[in-house]
């Protein structure tokens, strides 16, 4: 089957994002991250193997606080297709958090499913409190 014009260029802008040194992309459902870029996986210190054998787990990573946070995101990718771009902390594995700014579509109904970017913000909020 050939991608029509619209889904070729949409196609090609994914893959141009996805290559980018200074935003995380990701794919996941309920349980895990299925697929990250680099630039993710640079950000909260994981390999593409731990990833590829399913260790990359975003709830494992999401402080207690931001539960109920990422759970109105799941809702509004449920109902709405997109999330609002929410600012939270990732716990890494040395117990340090990663401030990060994070939006998402839905790109699967049954199971959900979506895909994230995320702006690492540490070298902001470090900065904010320097000042």
């Amino acid at each position: 089957m050939r991608l029509s014009e619209p889904e070729q260029r949409l196609s090609l802008l994914l893959t141009e994002l996805s290559s980018s040194t200074h935003l995380g992309v990701l794919s996941a459902n309920l349980s895990r991250i299925l697929e990250a870029n680099d630039t993710f996986l640079d950000m909260v210190s994981c390999t593409r193997e731990e990833l590829r054998a399913g260790k990359v787990d975003w709830i494992a990573m999401t402080p207690r606080e931001h539960i109920a946070r990422d759970a109105r995101a799941l809702d509004e990718l449920r109902s709405d297709g997109t999330c609002i771009p929410f600012e939270k902390d990732l716990i890494l594995r040395d117990g340090t958090r990663l401030p990060i700014l994070i939006g998402g579509v839905r790109t699967c109904s049954q199971p959900l499913e979506w895909t994230c970017w995320v702006l690492a913000l540490r070298t902001e909020k470090e900065a904010s409190a320097a000042a």
